[in-house]
């Protein structure tokens, strides 16, 4: 279904609108409806369910009932397909500007927990910010240079269905501040999201995964997109014959030229492609001078 994209010179894009966009600044988030249709989600569904009988990418089971798989994009084309889909890439490139790559996934499930109180404690909240090292050294000096796009598998209407919590406006902190006891922060929200939807972020918006307290298990896949010179999330090396699939702007997503084998960034010109692909489909303005 979305290996098709790969060969795709000119994917459409999804373009955010003013108020949108305007809600992204102010939150550090934003939730959209309804962008994958219910077939759509049932074949990304079913995607990971073959990754993870198959043992594909790389796994993290954690306390609490929390289950991830990161690098689903290096052997599999329809994974890749997606990641090149112009409904992230389009408001990605309004958000970062056209010198960005395709940084990793993630597929994440949460089981659900029942009474018991899960691995989240008030010593380990599980808040925190993307691309670490970065927010660690500058602090609230750190720049917004990455955006994730989580694809909700599962309906979270309710707090207690364990979807991704965010902190609004919390980009702007320069640290989180958590009250004595608390396992979550004043003014978090939970969007009421079903199946379909996608809630992009910035890296420096603080989020954590949610308790778990219905009957189902939570599921969500995470993409995430950043400058060219960020090293990947999950090593490098997407496979010849999937990268040789690809059309020439969506190779430069997936594995630009200014990052050699050894994963060194070298400042080039790759991002032209992606520039006049932005242009055309008028996402960003020409510069003027």
């Amino acid at each position: 279904m979305f290996e098709a994209r790969l060969a795709d010179p000119d994917p459409s894009p999804l373009r955010l609108s003013r108020r949108q966009a305007e809600s992204f600044e102010r939150d550090g988030f934003i939730h959209l409806p309804a962008v994958f249709s219910a077939q759509e989600v049932a074949a990304i569904r079913a995607l990971t369910d073959a990754c993870e009988v198959a043992g594909s990418g790389v796994r993290e089971d954690l306390d609490g009932g929390f289950f991830s798989m990161r690098g689903l994009t290096v052997d599999s084309a329809e994974f890749a397909g997606l990641a090149c889909d112009g409904r992230l890439v389009g408001p990605a490139v309004q958000l970062l500007g056209p010198h960005l790559r395709f940084l990793g996934v993630q597929s994440i499930r949460r089981e659900p927990l029942g009474g018991s109180p899960g691995a989240r404690t008030p010593e380990r909240h599980g808040w925190h910010r993307d691309v670490y090292g970065m927010s660690r050294d500058l602090g609230a000096a750190a720049p917004r240079c990455a955006v994730k796009f989580g694809i909700w598998l599962s309906d979270s209407l309710e707090a207690r269905a364990g979807g991704t919590q965010f902190l609004p406006g919390s980009q702007n902190f320069p640290v989180l501040r958590m009250p004595p006891g608390r396992i979550d922060p004043e003014g978090a929200v939970a969007p009421a999201a079903r199946a379909g939807d996608v809630v992009i972020f910035e890296n420096r918006t603080y989020h954590a995964g949610g308790v778990n307290r219905s009957d189902e298990p939570f599921r969500l896949l995470l993409f995430q997109y950043g400058y060219r010179w960020l090293a990947p999330v999950i090593g490098r090396g997407h496979l010849a014959s999937l990268l040789s699939a690809c059309s020439a702007l969506n190779r430069q997503l997936l594995e630009p030229d200014e990052c050699g084998v050894d994963g060194a960034y070298r400042p080039g010109s790759g991002a032209r492609l992606i520039q006049d692909w932005a242009l055309r489909r008028r996402l960003i303005a020409r510069a003027r001078g």
